[in-house]
């Protein structure tokens, strides 16, 4: 990371991703504690990291027993912006039938409160994007009603 730094500049962000599960095994984590999270990202801030992208499952479970999921954690133990990934305005086959959970209005509701609140910077958006390019505008207007949710048999005909 320092030799990045020291390539790259001052001025070239760097942001680094990483996750806490695996697709495997959706029981394992890479940090069990705080202090696992912390002796992992601190060295990397200090060498250079500016934006930390955490990624975790869902973005909506909390880590460690607390009220703060990985990208809150992360923001807390690094000073450094976070970004939160995890089943972001998933709604319908792959929650209720893969996850066994509805996660509400696609869990955007959620996502502004927790950015309110200062638990991470920026959300991430994988598959909601697929349905809806025009995705940003339609939750930035408030038209949650609008969005498709997420579908194998739509997304192919779109194609």
């Amino acid at each position: 990371m320092r030799a990045i730094r020291a390539a790259t500049g001052p001025d070239f962000a760097i942001s680094l991703r990483f996750s806490q599960w695996r697709v495997q095994d959706f029981t394992s984590k890479l940090f069990e504690t705080p202090a696992d999270l912390e002796a992992f990202v601190q060295p990397l801030a200090d060498a250079g990291v500016d934006v930390f992208h955490c990624s975790q499952r869902r973005f909506w479970e909390y880590e460690f027993g607390s009220d703060r999921n990985l990208a809150g954690w992360t923001r807390k133990l690094s000073g450094k912006p976070t970004i939160s990934v995890g089943s972001v305005a998933m709604t319908g086959e792959h929650i209720d039938s893969l996850m066994g959970q509805d996660s509400g209005v696609a869990g955007i509701d959620l996502v502004l409160e927790m950015i309110d609140r200062g638990d991470f910077d920026l959300i991430a958006v994988g598959r909601g994007l697929l349905m809806n390019a025009d995705w940003p505008q339609l939750v930035r207007g408030g038209r949650l009603d609008a969005l498709r949710p997420w579908n194998r048999q739509v997304l192919s005909s779109l194609a």
